[in-house]
């Protein structure tokens, strides 16, 4: 397939100034490892991941969240996703930076722009409601001379990105952004003229966007990201949405709307998952198009050309905002317009994106694409071409594989399985998970295209190891699921593992403990699973937060799955012993006890254990040796395959 496979989404538009050649744009999104305003290596950085997007065809960039500066009272110390007391804006190098970014974009023969973000909950609101469901602080509420200063410091703003030659500015006017509090009735009880009826609530909105109007003119392009349903308990729904939306576009300040679904904490947050219910998103984003005259942005998980072809060919939306797709594929637009659709690597949602940042407290990162982050990275060819044996054809062991491979090297894989894919396939079972065996039928494309040599029902010996003509040796046999041997009853018939139970869950009984010790996402997605086919749950789990590595984000879908099953969560608890169908299990602190009667089948999710023996088989004997994946310690995707590139780039 070619561009002309998909006729609108790689047609013209005009928005604003700007005369964008496909319906492709790279939202603004969170890339935490750099900072425009920050030593030069860090704006580097900063530049160049949003520079590959744009060189992957990609017509428009929106790059980087900016934050304003936040005018707290004396002595107060911000807290808070975005909280931030000088912001962005005011510094030195902001205009300097940003001009270089929109070179960078321009240069690329994309336009590029940037958002004005007030993530200004913590300290501060419209009113003195809790935001969210993470903590139950309140904020300040914002008098009207501190919402005037607020205003002026976006009017400041939106002069220092014309300034800079940026091509437009968005508004940040969803997802926890000041803006979307003083529009939702969720956060925003006023009574004054920034209160109570829809055109009230968007009274801050209309100052700011007739403040910033008046600063750059019409010769600027000025959009607003609105949320079309917050999806969030008392929060504003899609009829409120289309209501604000008409308003905002008769005041003639916009040129375009930006719209998404979902709340940070709500069942549906902005970052939909593959459960999500894209079409039924879609059609809203329509019914939200037909009441405004302007171009419509629609965003949330649109992960082929074919998906965003029908968004713009139905006449839903007339753009298609691309992010995860993006930093999985920069190439996502070159390879849909040029015919190599099945060389897109696919989006799994896992959100690691933001996940390894803010859970991990590690370097910004993409499960599926470990070079993300790193786009000033040259991979070279191998200067002497080597024999690699890779052992285990996991997602660790086939990245290396390929990635050694496409620089050069003659690599064997052996796989001791009939098929590929180690804890791949299990994922792939668990609900709604499907993305993941794309994901595997992706790597395994890559990895014949390479030149790999396959082996499956290969069960490696250190003998045969020994034996074969190679290079280096890279050990990535992953890991066995653990069971706690020392429990009572552990080793009883209807105990059971939850890799056993995504296989055959025809096999579970009715009435069902589940026994957690693994953060992620294996516990929840089998009690997803469970749940559905009507099972009695209960979860027993030793965390203080269930399934904690899983992030809100993407835990909020299963939650109210289970909650509408009526599972029962017992948390700060362990399993203490099994006896015929009776369940013990006791506190973490105090070890009082608490027992379930009349169990069918007790499922384990207790995580697994690195499987090295191999690797200290061969340790001292090969010259070459390397371990990496959950063979050498086991993690999520995300850790398996950034070890595989970094080994294979080094090989």
């Amino acid at each position: 397939m070619t561009r002309t496979d998909y006729p609108h989404l790689f047609s013209p538009i005009r928005v604003g100034t700007m005369q964008l050649q496909n319906r492709i744009m790279v939202p603004t999104h969170a890339f935490a490892d750099s900072n425009l305003v920050g030593t030069s290596a860090e704006a580097d950085r900063f530049i160049a991941y949003y520079q590959a997007k744009a060189r992957g065809g990609s017509s428009w960039v929106c790059g980087g969240s900016m934050h304003l500066r936040t005018p707290v009272g004396v002595g107060f110390e911000p807290s808070g996703m975005g909280a931030s007391k000088e912001g962005m804006f005011r510094n030195d190098l902001f205009v300097p930076r940003a001009r270089l970014f929109a070179d960078a974009m321009h240069s690329e023969g994309a336009y590029a722009s940037m958002q004005i973000v007030f993530m200004g909950g913590t300290p501060f609101g419209p009113s003195q409601r809790a935001h969210g469901f993470a903590n139950n602080r309140v904020p300040h509420a914002l008098t009207t001379g501190e919402i005037g200063e607020i205003v002026a410091e976006y009017a400041f703003t939106a002069g220092r990105m014309r300034e800079a030659g940026l091509d437009g500015a968005e508004l940040h006017a969803n997802n926890d952004d000041l803006l979307q509090w003083f529009m939702s009735p969720m956060t925003n009880d006023r009574d004054d003229r920034y209160g109570g009826s829809v055109a009230s609530r968007l009274t801050l909105l209309h100052e700011v966007l007739s403040v910033i109007r008046g600063v750059v003119g019409k010769e600027f392009t000025l959009g607003a990201r609105i949320c079309m349903d917050e999806r969030i308990a008392g929060g504003y729904d899609s009829d409120i949405a289309r209501e604000s939306l008409a308003l905002i576009d008769s005041w003639g300040l916009v040129d375009y709307l930006h719209l998404n679904v979902g709340n940070n904490w709500g069942e549906t947050t902005y970052l939909p998952l593959p459960d999500f219910d894209t079409e039924h998103w879609i059609e809203m984003a329509g019914t939200m198009k037909a009441v405004v005259g302007c171009p419509v942005i629609y965003t949330g998980r649109v992960t082929t050309p074919e998906a965003a072809e029908h968004i713009v060919a139905s006449g839903h939306a007339d753009i298609v905002g691309i992010v995860r797709s993006n930093i999985a594929d920069p190439e996502f637009a070159n390879k849909a317009a040029t015919g190599r659709v099945a060389e897109i690597r696919p989006c799994v949602a896992s959100n690691d994106c933001l996940s390894r940042v803010t859970l991990d407290g590690i370097s910004f990162g993409c499960a599926v694409n470990p070079r993300a982050g790193m786009e000033q990275l040259v991979v070279d060819t191998a200067a002497r071409p080597k024999n690699v044996l890779v052992i285990g054809g996991g997602p660790a062991g086939i990245e290396v594989a390929a990635t050694a491979a496409e620089r050069g090297h003659r690599v064997a894989l052996w796989e001791e399985g009939a098929q590929l894919g180690g804890q791949l396939l299990t994922a792939a079972r668990m609900p709604y998970q499907d993305a993941f065996g794309r994901y595997l039928d992706y790597q395994s494309t890559r990895i014949e295209r390479a030149g790999v040599t396959v082996e499956t029902s290969c069960r490696a010996t250190a003998e045969a190891v020994l034996a074969a003509d190679v290079d280096e040796v890279v050990v990535a046999t992953g890991a066995r699921a653990h069971t706690p041997l020392d429990i009572p009853g552990i080793t009883s018939a209807h105990v059971k593992d939850v890799r056993d139970v995504l296989r055959n869950p025809a096999g579970v009984g009715h009435r069902v403990v589940m026994v957690v010790e693994d953060d992620h996402m294996a516990p929840l997605g089998t009690a997803d699973l469970l749940s559905s086919r009507g099972h009695d749950l209960t979860i027993v789990y030793r965390t203080a937060e269930f399934a904690p590595l899983v992030g809100r984000y993407n835990i909020g879908p299963s939650m109210a799955r289970l909650f509408a099953a009526r599972t029962v969560l017992l948390p700060m608890h362990r399993l203490a012993a099994i006896e015929d169908r009776t369940v013990h299990t006791e506190d973490v602190y105090g070890g009082s006890l608490t027992s379930f009667e009349d169990v069918d089948s007790v499922v384990l999710a207790c995580g697994s254990r690195s499987d090295s023996h191999l690797h200290a088989e061969l340790e001292g004997k090969v010259e070459h040796l390397h371990l990496i994946g959950d063979a050498y310690a086991s993690r999520r995707l995300t850790y398996a395959t950034r070890q595989g590139d970094v080994l294979g780039r080094m090989l």
